[in-house]
């Protein structure tokens, strides 16, 4: 827009960048279904081309080298999607079919061909344009954020006072995160999110855009270690809290990178009681890098006090970090190439290392200078949601803990349970109870984080067991160990108010309102079976929310067990009053929207301003509180009761 060298592009129909086989950039200024340039004032289209299964790189990585004539690939395709649909010009699928020609083209190179008895060296052009006449369609295609739109926003709409960090994840499944992680444990991330960048990294998968930047920038400073003349160790900081899958990740990194060549290592700080074990474990890996392999370094808090001294750790690391030496008396010793990973304890996130002290304080600790020497870092942020808003990620909401949890749920079962998959439709399906996997991806927090998924798993009884049921699970005591047990197990046998169930409490609730109204006529306890559609929808209707309203006030919808005492509202209960009020207003929105039947079956719409509960009379508000003492009935009729979760 601003730049006088290319802004002629923002008045052409169609622009299309090329970032080679990786994928492309579609800016789009054609009307919807025409070939026709729309108006100046027409927002944009802005698409994105890539490849789900790869990082943007990975792929030529996989496939070294380069080939002249990417770009006629791309041209053709689009060429021949416009001479094909002139009217209605299909440029996406021409970038399609010329990003799959391009790989093509970089696969099968460049042949020897007889051309007047010389021996020439030939563009496969027969090739080429077979695959581009596959049409295919292996590139994901997503819709960007229009950043010149973005950024003329006013403050509190997008790109406000609201700030969050745009993702294609956010974008494409905000609204249906639950089905999606649901979909990730049963089907796997690759046939559920095959329109999201996957970071594959050996074992680990993240969908998290900072975790794959940050770990894709890890791999490419790590690149230089596969170098013999690497002379000192690369130095990265991870932060994350507890259980959050720290180490696995970069180690994950670093196989992926060099496979067969790392050896791991991993020193508490907190358990060093003096610096000269600090230089015995140099020679450790000094050892290493003498056996020819990488030495992998973990060093767990190193944010820890030594000798009384907050971070007293970091300025023995200084001259390792800048020099690949370490002293010991008046011998200096060289380290040599090896990762040296320093994992945070007191410190959740990078933003908050040294936070809350001074300037002064800082530099006598050596912080700045430490920090100057780390080539990178990565804020992993694991299975739990944020405990507070301190502790979510800088500039953006971390509201996909759902994702995350689903993607490490999957591949502990992989591991731990291979059992409970079963090929279909060309995938591994888990087969899993709903209510267990409810209860594993909604439950509020892993004491734990990821140990304590393990736990759960491990304390399952599930050999011999072709599927996760609800049986399978520890008692709640064990479950407590790692979880909040009783809400754990609650979220397992949450009621799921569909089918024969909706039914038999649509019943209760008409047999019994029925019995307990003083002005009860006898056409009011006619049987349920004779009501019609529409008077049987209204009973529906009051229990389907039931769980809703009970879990508003803390409270669980759960099978009767052997001796369970019934429960009855308190006469002057604050929840029995926000139950009642929220009966009233589902009643009253009914009656404003699509009204409810009368007498003759006929819905009638309210055309007035029903009163709000406040302005009800006393005796209005306790026929609404009568209905919601109800409650416990209808649920004893059904097996069911209803218990406070503590």
């Amino acid at each position: 827009v601003y730049n006088p060298q290319v802004n002629d592009f923002s008045r052409c129909a169609a622009v299309v960048v090329s970032f080679d086989t990786a994928g492309a950039f579609l800016l789009s200024r054609l009307g919807k279904g025409t070939g026709q340039e729309v108006s100046e004032k027409a927002a944009s289209q802005y698409r994105l081309f890539f490849d789900p299964m790869v990082i943007e790189g990975m792929w030529k990585e996989a496939h070294p080298g380069g080939m002249t004539g990417y770009t006629a690939c791309l041209t053709a395709g689009i060429v021949h999607q416009l001479i094909r649909t002139l009217d209605q010009p299909a440029i996406q699928s021409g970038i399609q079919a010329g990003l799959a020609a391009m790989r093509r083209l970089h696969l099968k190179g460049y042949h020897l061909e007889e051309i007047n008895e010389n021996t020439q060296l030939s563009f496969p052009v027969e090739e080429i344009i077979a695959e581009l006449a596959k049409a295919d369609s292996s590139f994901s295609v997503v819709n960007v954020q229009g950043p010149f739109e973005y950024l003329v926003k006013p403050a509190g709409e997008v790109g406000g006072s609201e700030k969050e960090w745009w993702t294609i994840l956010n974008d494409r499944h905000r609204d249906h995160l639950y089905l999606l992680a649901e979909e990730i444990v049963r089907k796997g991330p690759e046939a559920a999110l095959d329109d999201v960048p996957l970071g594959l990294f050996g074992h680990m998968l993240t969908v998290d855009r900072q975790e794959i930047e940050s770990y894709r920038s890890i791999y490419a400073f790590a690149e230089d270690l596969n170098e013999e003349q690497a002379s000192k160790p690369l130095s990265l900081a991870v932060f994350g809290a507890p259980g959050s899958g720290k180490s696995f990740g970069v180690t994950q990194v670093a196989k992926s990178l060099a496979p067969g060549q790392i050896e791991v290592l991993q020193f508490n700080l907190s358990q060093f009681e003096s610096s000269q074990e600090l230089m015995d474990a140099m020679h450790l890996i000094r050892d290493i890098n003498l056996s020819g392999k990488i030495p992998l370094v973990f060093w767990d808090e190193f944010d820890s006090a030594l000798d009384g001294n907050p971070l007293g750790w970091l300025r023995y690391f200084l001259a390792p970090m800048q020099d690949g030496e370490f002293r010991q008396g008046q011998a200096t010793h060289p380290i040599g190439r090896a990762i040296f990973v320093f994992i945070g304890g007191t410190s959740h996130r990078m933003q908050d290392f040294g936070k809350g002290l001074s300037e002064d304080a800082l530099r006598a600790m050596k912080v700045p200078d430490f920090l100057s020497r780390l080539k990178g870092y990565v804020n992993v942020l694991g299975p739990n949601p944020p405990e507070d808003e301190s502790s979510r990620t800088e500039g953006t909401r971390d509201s996909f803990h759902l994702i995350r949890r689903a993607i490490l749920l999957r591949s502990l079962l992989g591991r731990k349970a291979p059992h409970l998959f079963q090929k279909k439709d060309g995938h591994k399906v888990l087969q899993i109870d709903n209510g267990v996997l409810r209860a594993f991806l909604l439950v509020k927090k892993f004491k734990h984080g990821i140990r304590s998924i393990v736990s759960v798993i491990t304390m399952s009884q599930l050999a011999g067991r072709t599927s996760y049921q609800r049986s399978s699970l520890p008692p709640e005591g064990q479950l407590d160990l790692h979880v909040d047990g009783q809400k754990f197990l609650a979220l397992v046998h949450e009621v799921e108010l569909t089918g024969d169930l909706l039914e038999e409490l649509a019943k209760a609730h008409h047999r019994i309102s029925s019995v307990n109204r003083e002005e009860a006529k006898p056409s009011l306890a006619r049987p349920y079976l004779e009501l019609d559609a529409d008077e049987k929808n209204q009973n529906r209707d009051a229990v389907r929310t039931i769980p809703q309203k009970l879990a508003s006030i803390g409270y669980i919808m759960i099978p009767v067990r052997s001796n369970t005492p019934p429960f009855h509202f308190p006469q002057d209960s604050n929840e029995l009053e926000k139950l009642a009020q929220m009966e009233y207003e589902r009643q009253r929105r009914i009656k404003q929207s699509d009204g409810l039947p009368d007498a003759n079956g006929d819905k009638k719409k309210t055309s007035k301003a029903l009163p709000l509960w406040d302005e009800l009379s006393d005796e209005q508000q306790e026929k609404s509180r009568d209905l919601m003492r109800l409650i416990p009935q209808i649920l004893g009729q059904a097996g069911y009761t209803m218990v406070k979760l503590h």
